[in-house]
């Protein structure tokens, strides 16, 4: 989906209370801004339900309307090109006259100028309608956020909590219903859906602070995803917002962490007991330990060394507590938001996001490069990860890591230095990372490429070998026999008087 500018646009300048007037009417209308949401995402201009092979009432109404839009488009071109047609202003205005009513308000100089934007100067009739369906997306999504003005460019954490959990509640008969279901015996987990939908969303949108930009979230691929649950076919398996797996990280949340009010007061059953249930039942004030992280990873299979666990704490000090343990002993605690950014980085390490935070972790020293004595750091803790869980120890030498690493990232540069932009940059980031901070992916790369390289000595047919052995033999007889034969001409011209 195409960054969607400003929703106004349409408008030609009128007033947000004069455009809801106007264009807020009539039922075809809203039904088209409705759909728009599910075209949009879908990235499809027309949809069959391939259960009963009936087309949807209004992309029959679309279908009706499509072939005069490019009846119009085509008698008013001014030329055709491959990929679309070419209008001029003046055509392109008189096309209203004629236009389907589901469309007329589109056409417009603010529309034909952002047509000519986005198309590159080509107006065909399915980039038209995309267009406008892409439109009344945003419109959509403002509308629903309350935020249709488009000088309100940001949204605050806890508005768009609300807005989830509104979300959640009015699209109860889709897959999000799931939540309301789960939610009935684990009063908690509403919150925790919500809080999960919002960190996956701001941070694989890079917003780093408790703003959130509208036109973040109307261009964000993982914000389109949630909205896919709310459409009654949605693949529910393939959509990471699946409430059903997020239960699972709840349960583990709910019952193998403590709460912070609990660590601070020794005696938590001399307290009122409405204010302890609704104190426990906010994810925000769980908090994890060094152990209690890597103990998280280790259940869903990841396998992460202790020093990158520690280095997790360290880069997000900013977003940790301290508290005091039974023993009486201050520790170092995180939030569920940063172990939220550990499970999303891990899972997608291939996105920008991802590979962006991992580089705060490599980044030993702060220097804004990372050298051979990090490496040597990293890769310390990788080998006794990986000698203590796998007992494997014939594990490959820093010296030859650190060959593979800059060759991967930086072939041909000798300064011995990677630095951050550059590794963002190379599509190897993500094997680096697995190189140093993931032993299991580790040991599944070296095992891969041992697989290749067995599978290549073996493709090669024994008798097709054989054949070029002797292909490669008898090469050699000739040419020790052409070799001979021009000795001896060459002694024979010699003999000569």
């Amino acid at each position: 989906m195409n960054h969607v500018t400003s929703i106004l646009e349409l408008t030609d300048d009128i007033s947000k209370k004069n455009y809801l007037e106007k264009c807020g009417r009539g039922e075809l209308f809203n039904t088209l801004r409705k759909t728009a949401t599910q075209i949009s995402l879908k990235n499809q201009l027309l949809y069959t339900d391939p259960a009963t092979g009936r087309t949807l009432t209004f992309f029959e109404e679309l279908n009706r309307s499509f072939p005069i839009i490019c009846l119009i488009f085509f008698e008013r071109r001014v030329r055709s090109k491959s990929d679309g047609i070419v209008v001029r202003y003046k055509e392109f205005r008189r096309c209203k006259e004629h236009c389907p009513e589901m469309f007329k308000q589109f056409i417009t100089p603010s529309m034909y100028a952002k047509m000519f934007k986005d198309c590159y100067g080509f107006i065909s009739p399915t980039k038209f309608i995309n267009t406008c369906l892409k439109i009344l997306y945003s419109y959509q999504i403002r509308s629903e956020l309350g935020f249709i003005n488009p000088l309100e460019e940001v949204i605050t954490y806890y508005d768009f909590l609300y807005w989830v959990k509104g979300s959640v509640r009015e699209y109860s008969e889709t897959k999000l219903g799931l939540v309301g279901q789960l939610s009935a015996g684990h009063p908690s987990f509403e919150n925790f859906y919500s809080i999960y939908v919002i960190e996956r969303v701001l941070f694989f949108s890079g917003s780093r602070n408790s703003i959130v930009k509208i036109q973040d979230l109307i261009s964000s691929d993982q914000f389109a995803k949630f909205l896919e649950l709310r459409l009654s076919d949605s693949p529910e398996l393939e959509n990471p917002f699946n409430p059903q797996p997020i239960f699972q990280i709840f349960e583990w949340f709910e019952y193998r962490t403590q709460h912070a009010e609990e660590a601070k007061s020794p005696s938590p059953l001399a307290r009122d007991d409405e204010a302890h249930e609704a104190a426990y039942h906010n994810p925000e004030d769980k908090f994890f330990l060094p152990e209690t992280l890597q103990q998280l990873l280790i259940d869903f299979e990841y396998i992460i060394p202790s020093f990158v666990i520690s280095r997790i704490f360290e880069v997000h000090s900013e977003n940790c507590k301290f508290i005091t343990d039974s023993n009486g002993q201050r520790r170092t605690v995180i939030g569920i938001q940063t172990v939220f950014r550990v499970l999303f980085s891990l899972e997608l390490r291939e996105s920008p996001h991802s590979i962006d935070w991992f580089w705060g972790i490599l980044d030993l020293n702060e220097t804004g490069y990372i050298d051979q004595s990090v490496i040597c750091c990293f890769w310390k803790s990788m080998v006794a990860c990986i000698e203590q869980i796998y007992s494997i120890e014939a594990l490959p030498p820093l010296e030859y890591i650190c060959d593979e690493i800059f060759d991967m990232i930086c072939p041909g540069d000798s300064s011995g230095r990677i630095y951050k932009k550059t590794f963002k940059a190379s599509p190897m980031a993500p094997t680096v990372i697995s190189y140093l901070c993931d032993p299991k992916a580790f040991i599944a790369i070296e095992m891969r490429e041992e697989i290749i390289a067995q599978n290549a000595s073996k493709s090669l047919d024994p008798n097709q070998y054989n054949m070029d052995l002797g292909k490669l033999a008898y090469s050699d007889i000739g040419s020790d026999s052409d070799t001979t034969d021009y000795s001896r001409d060459s002694n024979d011209i010699q003999a000569l008087p």
